[in-house]
């Protein structure tokens, strides 16, 4: 499950950490890509167990670069309705939302002033990606 800001560039989609301007800043964990002039994250001395941090692979390109920039959200359909996806265990999902009266009606748990979020089993949830095209 994806969720995040994404961009194709060269026709592999990759992770965005940053928009700063006309500047994108796209991540890899594909070492191969330091072939396209990606380089390898170097993490601050200060980071404890900078060890088992992943290797990432970094890249600042333009925005008429990239064929594509998009947002992907990860969303489950349970009883008919659209939740938003948080999290999922072996057998279970973690859903979420903001629509009170639904929430209160299918025994939500209210986790914040205006949040309420519920485990569910697997079995009873379609998860789908949602994307969403953001104009370049």
């Amino acid at each position: 499950m994806r969720n995040g800001l994404y961009a194709d560039y060269l026709k592999k989609v990759y992770q965005v950490s940053d928009i700063d301007g006309d500047k994108i800043r796209l991540v890899s964990k594909d070492k191969n890509d330091k072939e396209l002039g990606f380089k390898l994250k170097v993490y601050p001395d200060f980071y404890k167990e900078k060890e088992n941090l992943p290797r990432l692979y970094i890249k600042e390109v333009i925005k008429k670069d990239l064929n594509d920039l998009f947002e992907l959200s990860t969303l489950a359909i349970y009883k008919n309705n659209k939740f938003e996806f948080i999290s999922k265990s072996k057998d279970r999902v973690l859903l979420g939302t903001t629509d009170a009266a639904l929430a209160n009606k299918l025994k939500f748990d209210r986790t914040d002033k205006y949040y309420y979020e519920k485990w569910v089993s697997i079995e009873d949830v379609e998860l789908f990606e949602e994307k969403t095209e953001i104009n370049l």
